[in-house]
């Protein structure tokens, strides 16, 4: 599936290059970013972030996907991600994104879960989209609820991040 980059004034959704890879592991590499990230490894590698990449790319060459990944890029530069995975296509899907440390808490998630979601119910016909936040992660949550997206509940051990299962919150927007 071929999916065009989202240009606003502010920044770039695109799909991942494999040029991208440095800068990925740049900034998974940091525990404070990581730790949200049930599927990323500490210490995260460029051999962990090329693998990451080549998924996605993978993903991307087949007709009907079941999972997209996309860079968030400012000024040029990679600066977070975000994706979904488990796509029914018009249906639901699950969703995630993360930011490097140095541009949190200036509004940029907000923003780019906006353009996100037009793009995911638009494309893929979607009725619902859905996130896990753990527990302790209340900036996530806010981000979801800017977004319109309606706690659903608590569920217990649903994520296993290393060796511990963790407690979730799920958010869910509905349309």
């Amino acid at each position: 599936m071929t999916i065009k980059p989202i240009i606003t004034e502010r920044f770039i959704l695109r799909p991942y290059l494999m040029k991208d890879a440095p800068q990925l592991a740049k900034l998974l590499n940091n525990r404070k970013v990581s730790r949200w990230m049930p599927f990323i490894p500490s210490p995260y590698h460029i051999k962990d972030a090329k693998i990451l990449i080549n998924q996605m790319l993978a993903e991307q060459k087949k007709s009907i996907c079941t999972k997209i990944g996309l860079a968030i890029e400012i000024d040029h530069l990679l600066v977070g991600g975000l994706g979904m995975h488990r796509i029914e296509h018009g249906h639901k899907a699950e969703f995630g994104y993360w930011l490097g440390e140095a541009y949190w808490g200036q509004g940029i998630m907000t923003a780019v879960i906006r353009e996100f979601c037009c793009f995911a119910f638009r494309e893929f016909r979607l009725k619902r989209l859905f996130a896990y936040t753990y527990l302790d992660n209340c900036a996530s949550e806010r981000v979801l609820i800017k977004n319109g997206f309606e706690k659903e509940g608590t569920l217990r051990k649903v994520i296993r991040k290393g060796n511990r299962y963790k407690d979730c919150h799920l958010y869910a927007r509905v349309i």
